[in-house]
């Protein structure tokens, strides 16, 4: 459907020569040629830790070895994409985070050993409300939260800065009202996002946020129409090279990842 099959050959040379690496290659071939549920577990799991959290650049703008929290967020995301996480996987993730939440309920942030690696200066900040995005997932793959981590998040979540209009890193806390029950205040921030998540589209048109990770999750805020409109905005700015715009030219890697990001939601809805 939308003609994006003509792109197709295009794109799947960009993914496999252009900063693709073996992980979007997998998710290329999962997806669009042959599904393979192991191998791509597989590679995703590649950068799980022996102490059970992600690191070892899965978010490649953070290339520590170690685990942090966007790393783990990004394989969750991962896990959610494929249908499936394994459960001694879940068990060890869910094991760093007792290790890693502090008593106030967020990830404590950077990591010791950042500083000996490459990373983009923005990761040298605190990066508390990353807790938020990754429970969100944890729930919605049906993995039961300790009490002790659930209440500690909840608390903090109660406490947190109230949003009127997103920006676009502020999905962690939106995810976590859209998918846990549990949290107080999830509906003041649904409601707010209902509100303006048409403006907020409209003034992040670079970066197709419905075709993006994780504003994805709230596809149903738009109706048939802004959804399949949104689809041929992003198809139709794939140029020669295969790739969609980079939001961030300094940043050449995202290209192919942003670029294969929305050919597979746009695949898993239907529309190819």
């Amino acid at each position: 459907m939308l003609g994006i099959q003509h792109y197709l050959p295009r794109i799947k040379k960009a993914v496999f020569s252009f900063n693709g690496r073996l992980l979007e290659r997998q998710l290329y071939i999962h997806f669009f040629e042959r599904e393979n549920h192991n191998l791509l577990l597989k590679t995703v799991l590649s950068y799980q830790n022996a102490d059970g959290g992600f690191g070892h650049g899965l978010e490649p703008d953070l290339l520590t070895p170690e685990s942090t929290g966007i790393c783990l967020e990004t394989a969750l995301y991962y896990f959610d994409l494929i249908g499936y996480i394994p459960e001694k996987t879940a068990d060890k993730i869910l094991n760093w985070l007792d290790k890693k939440v502090s008593s106030k309920g967020y990830i404590i942030h950077p990591p010791v050993n950042m500083h000996s690696y490459p990373y983009q200066p923005w990761w040298a900040n605190r990066d508390d409300h990353r807790i938020f995005s990754i429970l969100a997932f944890l729930i919605k793959l049906n993995i039961k939260i300790p009490s002790s981590l659930l209440d500690k998040t909840l608390g903090f979540a109660d406490q947190f800065r109230s949003i009127d209009m997103p920006q676009l890193y502020d999905y962690p806390v939106f995810l976590f009202s859209l998918f846990c029950a549990e949290f107080s205040r999830k509906e003041e921030y649904l409601i707010k996002l209902s509100e303006n998540i048409r403006k907020f589209n409209q003034s992040q048109a670079e970066h197709f946020i419905l075709l993006s990770r994780y504003w994805s999750y709230f596809r149903d805020f738009f109706d048939a129409s802004e959804q399949e409109k949104e689809v041929r905005r992003f198809i139709d700015s794939i140029g020669e090279k295969g790739l969609i715009p980079n939001a961030y030219p300094e940043l050449p890697w995202w290209n192919p990842i942003a670029t294969l990001d929305g050919l597979i939601l746009i695949k898993k809805w239907g529309y190819l």
